[in-house]
């Protein structure tokens, strides 16, 4: 008997139709950088590609994985770097964050409130041996760790 009314049917039909493209979006993923089905742009380890620089600097990354409520700080050290350095660590208003990393692993943490934090650096090992302590601004996605060699 609703069939009568084509009004009805089109606009039922366009419903149908838009909760079937959602659905689909949802179960296959839409390609969005933090969906795991979406495009791995990394290198063989795990640091994404974009996350590098050529500038000879060390550098860092900070990315908000929004869904886990949680964050991923990735250290670049390039390859003719002339001071080895093997891990790092993130240190938040004199608080440690997470444990040490190896700087071929991003550190993972859940989200912190940015903006009620006054000092954040990351500090960096050759080893046991405490090679650079480099202040950051965490609300900066990206950026490059100023140290002096000795």
């Amino acid at each position: 008997m609703w069939f009568k009314n084509k009004n009805f049917t089109k606009k039922m039909t366009i419903l149908i139709f838009s909760a079937v493209i959602l659905l689909c979006l949802n179960l296959v993923g839409c390609g969005h950088k933090d969906n795991p089905t979406a495009e791995n742009n990394s290198d063989d380890n795990g640091i994404p590609t974009l996350f590098r620089n050529k500038s000879g600097n060390i550098s860092y990354t900070i990315r908000t994985i929004v869904q886990n409520e949680s964050f991923e700080l990735y250290i670049y050290v390039p390859e003719d770097f002339p001071v080895n350095i093997t891990n790092f660590e993130f240190w938040v208003d004199n608080v440690l964050v997470g444990e040490r990393t190896s700087v071929e692993k991003p550190l993972r943490h859940l989200s912190i409130p940015w903006e009620t934090k006054s000092n954040a650096k990351i500090l960096l090992y050759n080893n046991e041996e405490l090679v650079a302590d480099c202040k950051i601004d965490p609300t900066v996605e990206t950026g490059f760790l100023e140290f002096e060699i000795e």
